[in-house]
């Protein structure tokens, strides 16, 4: 009895022990739960990132925080893609967590560039078409986003009209130019094209935008690239795509940068001295020598302060993204009482609907008000610089009081100009967008985009009556006006 006992006791236990045996060696040969992690270089979470078991249809995609599961058994290698990452295959080994991480896609061949109606790789386009990142922009204190890609594409020749701060620039691509029109190319801003029209004759249309909210600049250059504007591209294309947020934990941004600017070079006239010579070997009337000793263009010149701070916030997961930014430039002109101040804001935001995320809402709205003083009066025949470098430099700038000396005889007195001629404008810009959209197939989305673009400026010049004396230049007994101008559409 007791013999048989132990036997079935024996048997019992192993019976019990098979069943735990298999249990645990079964999870060799067939399917577990793989989770893991997959962050950025930056140590930041992918989030929207595809993980596919290779050779076959199984997948997943990475959450907010970039930690996946799928079902998977070791020896499989994962596939793992997301926009603007270079991909990578993993192999799945005994461990059951994995931490992938990815690095920024930097071959400019895979790079999606902004045409027309949609996207498409450069490698995948036939037209002339030039593209600038933010890495790649020029470095200071900008008050448009024209200046961040000047000298910085080929074929495209980018001016200063009068350098004014806030002044207008000359784009000129291919050389292109106009026997009647501008002879400007068309500005895209999100997809919303501008008609490049401003509010004051030499001010720059694209003032209202901040710099430090430009992510991309693209420069469409021949027919074939342009043709979907229609003749409104007839002299090149130029798109500005601004930054967007992205999906993963909220990320903050502040940039501050101050800096001071000044005259590069200096036109090579006659000092007093030489003034003098010229007139004795000349034979001159000794009367043009009128015993001062001055130098008028460094008069009206200075060490202009520049100031430029601005502030992002972003984040978003995978139903959706924002970025919102607000900025402020203050830029003194190297003219003295010339300058040009910006407050700017901008909001976007991009929703995906419903559980097949085929349904989305894009938004974007970008809001500015900018300041800009004495712009028209730094150019011209009776401009600052004009008159500075035309002054007798044997002739005083002031009377023995202290007093400015204007006389019509002396020709016009530029310190005179900066004093009693004023010229301020101030413009409202709201440019905003919303687009809906659906996918309807992976290759195949409808989109709808709804923009409008509002500005406002009010301008006011004033002239002191002493500026009378010139009467050939500016109306006797002084003068102001002010003007209020709208363009907007829908």
């Amino acid at each position: 009895m007791k013999k048989a006992h132990f036997h079935i006791t024996a048997y019992a236990r192993l019976s019990s022990l098979l069943p735990v045996f298999f249990f645990c060696a079964c999870p060799v040969f067939s399917q577990q739960k793989i989770s893991g992690f997959i962050k950025d270089i930056e140590n930041l979470p992918v989030p929207g990132a595809t993980i596919v078991i290779k050779n076959s249809k199984i997948g997943a995609y990475s959450m907010a925080d970039g930690s996946f599961t799928i079902e998977a058994k070791p020896g499989d290698f994962l596939n793992i893609s997301s926009v603007g990452m270079i991909g990578r295959e993993v192999l799945i080994r005994d461990h059951a967590r994995l931490i992938v991480i990815m690095s920024f896609a930097e071959n400019n061949m895979e790079e999606v560039m902004v045409v027309g109606y949609g996207t498409s790789k450069r490698k995948d386009i036939t037209g002339a078409i030039s593209s600038v990142s933010h890495k790649n922009f020029n470095k200071g204190n900008f008050s448009s986003p024209d200046q961040l890609i000047q000298g910085k594409v080929s074929g495209v020749q980018i001016t200063s009209n009068t350098g004014a701060p806030g002044g207008s620039f000359s784009v000129k691509v291919r050389g292109y130019s106009a026997l009647i029109g501008t002879g400007q190319p068309l500005y895209v801003i999100d997809g919303v094209p501008l008609d490049g029209r401003s509010l004051q004759e030499g001010n720059n249309p694209l003032n209202f935008i901040n710099t430090a909210d430009v992510a991309s600049i693209d420069i469409l250059k021949d027919a074939s690239a342009t043709a979907i504007y229609g003749s409104r591209a007839a002299y090149g294309v130029v798109i500005i795509n601004t930054k967007k947020g992205r999906a993963g934990a909220p990320k903050i941004e502040v940039a501050a940068s101050v800096g001071v600017s000044s005259i590069l070079k200096k036109v090579d006239v006659l000092n007093a001295a030489e003034y003098r010579d010229a007139i004795q070997y000349y034979g001159v009337d000794p009367s043009f020598d009128k015993g001062g000793d001055v130098d008028a263009l460094n008069s009206i010149l200075q060490n202009a302060l520049q100031q430029n701070y601005s502030i992002a916030a972003s984040g978003g997961n995978e139903n959706g993204n924002y970025r919102v930014s607000a900025g402020y430039l203050n830029q003194e002109g190297i003219v003295i009482n010339t300058g040009f101040k910006k407050y700017s804001a901008d909001l976007t935001t991009s929703t995906k609907l419903l559980a097949s995320k085929k349904l989305g809402l894009d938004f974007h709205i970008n809001t500015s008000q900018y300041l800009q003083d004495g712009s028209s009066l730094a150019s011209g025949n009776e401009g600052i610089i004009r008159t500075a470098l035309g002054w007798n430099p044997t002739n005083p700038l002031r009377n023995m009081d202290g007093s400015l000396r204007i006389s019509a005889s002396d020709g016009i007195n530029p310190v005179a100009i900066s004093q009693y001629a004023k010229d301020n404008l101030k413009v409202t810009t709201v440019l905003g967008s919303i687009t809906p959209y659906y996918k309807i197939t992976d290759w195949l989305e409808y989109k709808l985009l709804v923009s409008v673009n509002y500005s406002s400026g009010f301008s006011r010049l004033s002239l002191h009556q002493a500026l009378g004396a010139y009467s050939f230049a500016f109306p006797p007994g002084g003068s102001a006006g002010i003007s209020s101008t709208f363009i907007g559409w829908l």
